[in-house]
């Protein structure tokens, strides 16, 4: 009896320090996730958390072929250290950095080309923890800027990811 008590005292103490690292591991997960169903997550790093927007996912005709593109906003929900690290660029390039105290999220808009892995970076915009926007660069299409996605990149994951959901996509239509 002492035996099973002891072995029960061993199995509940594993699972207290699972619960105790596990729990602030998706509590920062879950803070860092835009809220609804909007958002599928792709994936993380020092910066933030990266997800695509499935309502505006798409195609898009090439302008110039018969081609078309992936279409997709990808958001770069910044944490704590990513934020610090955007000020400190500002800083380094002499630009502004006040408003950037508040940075929240980036939004990116990529084309992907899926025949040959390629990408066009098309537009990026800063929002501050309201939702305003801060900044916004866009980027005139051209034929000639497509980038190649490079194995173990973040492009390269969000690539595969997408390509798979585009492709679940298709098998639910074609099952209606």
């Amino acid at each position: 009896m002492l035996h099973t008590i002891n072995k029960l005292r061993h199995v509940m103490g594993l699972l207290i320090l699972l619960l105790v690292l596990f729990v602030p591991l998706t509590a920062v997960q879950a803070q860092g996730k835009p809220g609804g169903d909007r958002y599928e997550w792709l994936n993380d790093n020092n910066k933030g958390y990266y997800y695509f927007d499935k309502v505006t996912f798409g195609l898009a005709k090439d302008p110039y072929t018969t081609e078309q593109h992936l279409d997709v906003w990808i958001r770069l929900q910044f944490v704590d250290e990513g934020v610090s690290e955007e000020e400190n660029l500002r800083l380094l390039n002499k630009m502004p950095v006040g408003a950037y105290q508040n940075l929240s999220y980036r939004m990116f808009r990529y084309w992907f080309r899926v025949r040959d892995r390629h990408y066009q970076l098309l537009e990026v915009a800063d929002f501050d923890d309201s939702g305003r926007e801060l900044e916004n660069n866009k980027v005139q299409y051209s034929p000639v800027r497509w980038v190649r996605i490079i194995p173990g990149t973040d492009e390269d994951t969000w690539f595969l990811k997408l390509t798979a959901y585009k492709q679940a996509l298709d098998e639910a239509k074609k099952n209606q």
